[in-house]
């Protein structure tokens, strides 16, 4: 009633609570002991049940530290994290992407090989030092630069677990192996996964003669060095919506 009312200076609160961008109240451990000291609170909100390093501290009546800002800021840096992870990357205030695919650097994406995936693929290892992979979304699994049923980052190659993934496997794939990627891409891959491939900045797109409507053959092995030297959208986007759409 009094800060309701009140007109003079008011006096700060005496309980420790941050809320996320969701609602969410943050929690405290026991390794959060002396930033809940230095916040010059009497009470805190909220406390994990099994912090029972925080609870003998504190229950003991300790001392009361003088009021300092560590604790403001930790707190800032916490929801900062959360909610600007970088691009590619999963955090609990980035979810859900709303079938939005965010990779972290340009790729090239081969669309339509057909038969000539395997001899298109060994010219790109040649010319390459990055990561040249297959089919990466094919229905039999994905084709990776690496043998095993295993990426980097233990990412598997079977179906199943990557589709679990869905849009975040080549993110995750790209962050957990840095470099140039290759990736391969066929009509009969999953249509949201085109969609997001084309609506990808960084997404360098070449189309061959086994993609539904593309008039272009591949490039020759003289013209693929070029080819893998293209910025991002060198293909506009309302280009490649009109070749694969019409």
């Amino acid at each position: 009633m009094t800060a309701r009312h009140g007109t003079g200076p008011r006096a700060p609160s005496l309980t420790v609570s941050r809320f996320d961008d969701q609602g969410r109240p943050f929690t405290f451990y026991d390794d959060h002991q002396d930033l809940l000291a230095s916040s010059g609170a009497a009470f805190a909100r909220k406390i994990w049940p099994g912090a029972d390093g925080l609870y003998r501290h504190f229950l003991a009546a300790p001392e009361p530290a003088p009021p300092t800002p560590v604790l403001a800021e930790y707190l800032d840096q916490v929801l900062k994290a959360r909610v600007a992870a970088p691009s590619g990357l999963r955090s609990a205030g980035c979810m859900p992407t709303h079938q939005r695919m965010e990779t972290p650097a340009p790729y090239l994406v081969v669309a339509g090989a057909g038969p000539d995936l395997a001899q298109t693929r060994d010219v790109l290892r040649g010319l390459e030092d990055g990561h040249v992979h297959g089919q990466v979304f094919g229905p039999e699994g994905a084709q990776l630069a690496w043998p095993g049923p295993h990426a980097p980052g233990n990412l598997s190659t079977q179906p199943a677990l990557r589709d679990a993934m869905g849009l975040h496997y080549l993110p995750s794939l790209m962050r957990m192996a840095p470099g140039r990627h290759v990736i391969f891409v066929e009509a009969q891959d999953p249509v949201p996964i085109q969609a997001a491939l084309l609506a990808d900045p960084n997404a360098v797109i070449v189309t061959g003669p086994a993609w539904p409507s593309a008039p272009n053959a591949l490039p020759t092995p003289e013209a693929w060095r070029a080819r893998l030297c293209a910025p991002p959208l060198s293909w506009p986007l309302s280009g490649r919506e009109a070749q694969v759409y019409g």
